[in-house]
Formats: C-alpha cells, structure tokens, sequence
C-alpha cells in the first residue's frame, strides 16, 4: 500500500534526527538479507571511491565477513550495520536515504521489493543488470541507474553521478514515485492479477473445448471402425 510509505511529520523529523546521528551529508542505504548474491561486497568496496555514509540493514551469514572487509579497507568509521528493524524503521531509514542501492550479482534476486519501497518513498534506485525482474522495476535512466553486475567500479560511477547531479536524483526519485502509484499499487496489482486468472481460464476453457472436441473425433471414429468390423463378421 502506497500510503504506508506517505511522509509525516513523525517520519521526517526521524529522518532528520537520524542523518545527524550519522554525521554525513549523503547517506547510501542497502536493505536485505546480507548473502553472497546479494553483492554487498561490491558496494562495500564501491564506498572507497564515495563520499557518504553506507547504512546496511539486514541480516545473514556474511556480516561478519562483510564487518571486516569494511575494517580492512578503512571504512568501518562510516559503514553502519543496523541489523533487522521493523517496517516503521525501515521506512525512516528510507527517507534518511539519499539513494538506495540493489548491487545484486545473481538472479537468485528475482525482483527486489526494496526497490518498490524506495521508490514510494521517491529515492532514486541504483540497481544490477539481471536476466530478472529487477530492471523492470527500477528504469535506467528513469527512476535511477541500471549498472552491470559484478564489479564496485560501476556503483561508484553511478553513486557519484547521483551526488553531483542533485537535480538529477530528485527527478528520478519523483519518476519513481508516480511510477510506483501508477504501476505497483494494489489496485493495479490487482487488476492485473485478475487478467492473467481470466487469460489462464480462457485457454484452459479452450483448450478442454479442443480436448473434447478431438476426443469426440476419436470417438466417432472408433465407433465407426467397430461398426465395420461387425459388418464385416457378419459377412
């Protein structure tokens, strides 16, 4: 529901509270379970090359892992670890944002959810060139950057891009908000969930009739060739 992600005052004067806690004037956010595919790695290393604060949240078996790539490459100081938080947190965090980042390397990330929610929350989306659904979500070009996967060189490009050109970022943002209310809201969800049911039951209602239809055919004929064999045994 869209209207869960709406700005209130409560939101924003968390998010204020927030981003000064941080101490940085550009904030990057990654939110999901901390996996292999998930490519975390690549951001963490993208941030050597990126002036802001990296705020991770989530969960999994690479944090300490990823903890420690952060300390060796001298980035622990500005890598912040939140572990899970509940939804009202996560969309303070959101908007504390100033970009949120998908550096996905496998299509195991069919679609990224995070994405939808950035968006509502109009943030600019940086995310993977997957054989997936993740770049129908989030545009090139439109609703934020769509780099290739694998790599920290093409985050960094494209976080730095973002923070230069501020108008750019906020466009994009916007486009993703209006992409969000027009496209993914439950409404629409719903209609077009109601469409595949009726596409899916009017070919399984043709296909029976077809079924049937040749079925019938095979009837016809068997009985016609029973029919012949019996005259024929008379004869």
């Amino acid at each position: 529901d869209v209207k869960k992600y709406e700005l209130t005052e409560e939101v924003a004067r968390q998010a204020r509270d927030f981003r000064l806690r941080m101490n940085s004037s550009r904030i990057v956010l990654f939110v999901g379970s901390l996996l292999a595919y998930k490519g975390l790695k690549n951001l963490i290393r993208a941030m050597i090359d990126v002036q802001a604060a990296l705020v991770i949240v989530g969960k999994g078996k690479m944090e300490e892992e990823l903890k420690e790539l952060a300390r060796d490459i001298g980035l622990a100081s500005r890598t912040h670890f939140m572990g899970e938080v509940s939804e009202e947190e996560k969309i303070v965090l959101l908007y504390a944002s100033d970009v949120v980042v998908l550096p996905s390397t496998e299509s195991q990330e069919s679609f990224g959810l995070i994405q939808l929610e950035a968006m509502a929350c109009s943030r600019p989306v940086i995310s993977t060139r997957l054989p997936t659904g993740v770049p129908f979500v989030n545009l090139d070009g439109v609703t934020g950057l769509v780099v290739e996967p694998g790599s920290s060189y093409p985050i960094a490009g494209a976080l730095n891009r973002l923070f230069r050109d501020r108008s750019l970022a906020r466009r994009m943002g916007e486009a993703g908000q209006k992409r969000v209310i027009e496209h993914f809201n439950l409404q629409q969800m719903g209609q077009k969930v109601f469409r595949i049911y009726q596409e899916v039951l009017a070919r399984s209602e043709s296909a029976i009739i077809e079924d049937g239809e040749e079925f019938a055919k095979i009837g016809v004929s068997k009985g016609q060739n029973s029919e012949i064999e019996s005259v024929g045994k008379k004869k």
